[in-house]
């Protein structure tokens, strides 16, 4: 069992008669249906044939407790092939990624940059308060981003996965899957993009791919991006896409050094915040951005 303060308990439960393992998500109440909607609309169109990947499949509600029980998608997480420099993995989550985006999914909660940058401002809060040589630097580029977001024009019809990071994508013996989808919306796609490059250079950034960090981290974001470029035949709007990196390592930086408080978390911290402005900047060492937007 794991729960999450202020949020849900999530329970693993294993059917002695068939081994056949399930989830139960216990929600807040404010939060069950639009949650057991969620994951209702990603299993139909995933049986409509949408979907390249597989999902939970819900199996009963209980209203009482607001406890959702569903099926388990087996698999190993992302986050170990983020690890093991794997570009082939990234480019088939850059072709699901793009499946989910193009699909007929049509939730009930809109994601907006606005809402995006009130959650960052109020993580940030906690970051100051436990490093505060680094509020000047976390001031200024959300300055920046906030200026940015007026200027860039977001498409927000797009249904989003809305809480990616490597361990909701499994890699399985029966195929690739994504789960945790509490908080799926409609919103700007290059969201969830932003948030799997955003994790990739936390990876990297802690020096646990190997070495040459910098460049294995390039193959593996050229090779999701170049897929979800040839899956949804779109080219990848660069400035929108950096705008969601940076905000997104921000993110992931907070969350994974401050929750459990890692070996060297003021290094990691550091490190998230200084990337996010090189990244904002154009000038990431682990991103190959075109020509026009280095060294802005």
């Amino acid at each position: 069992m794991r729960y999450v303060p202020l949020k849900r308990a999530i329970l693993k439960w294993e059917d002695p008669y068939t081994d056949r393992r399930y989830f139960v998500k216990l929600f807040k109440a404010a939060d069950a249906a639009r949650a057991v909607c969620n994951f209702t609309q990603v299993n139909n169109a995933f049986e409509r044939g949408e979907l390249g990947f597989m999902v939970p499949q819900p199996v009963a509600y209980n209203a009482r407790c607001h406890a959702l029980l569903m099926t388990e998608v087996p698999g190993q997480s992302f986050t170990d092939l983020m690890h093991a420099c794997r570009p082939d993995a990234f480019a088939e989550a850059g072709r699901i990624l793009a499946q989910l985006h193009s699909s007929y999914i049509s939730p009930e909660t809109r994601w907006t940059p606005d809402r995006e940058l009130a959650i960052l401002q109020r993580h940030m809060q906690g970051v100051k308060r436990v490093l505060p040589e680094l509020a000047p630097q976390l001031d200024h580029l959300i300055a920046n981003l906030e200026h940015r977001s007026q200027e860039l024009c977001f498409p927000l019809d797009a249904p989003i996965h809305g809480n990616l990071f490597g361990d909701q994508i499994l890699y399985g013996r029966e195929g690739i899957g994504v789960v945790d989808w509490d908080a799926l919306a409609l919103g700007d796609p290059l969201y969830d993009v932003g948030r799997l490059l955003a994790h990739l250079l936390y990876v990297a950034g802690r020096q646990t791919l190997n070495a040459t960090a910098p460049s294995a981290a390039t193959r593996c974001s050229d090779s999701l991006l170049s897929a979800y470029e040839s899956e949804s035949g779109q080219p990848v709007d660069w400035p929108r896409l950096t705008w969601h990196v940076a905000t997104q390592l921000l993110l992931r930086g907070k969350i994974s050094s401050l929750r459990q408080l890692p070996e060297r978390w003021q290094r990691h911290l550091v490190f998230a915040v200084t990337e996010a402005a090189r990244v904002f900047d154009g000038q990431s060492p682990f991103l190959r951005l075109p020509v026009s937007l280095e060294h802005a």
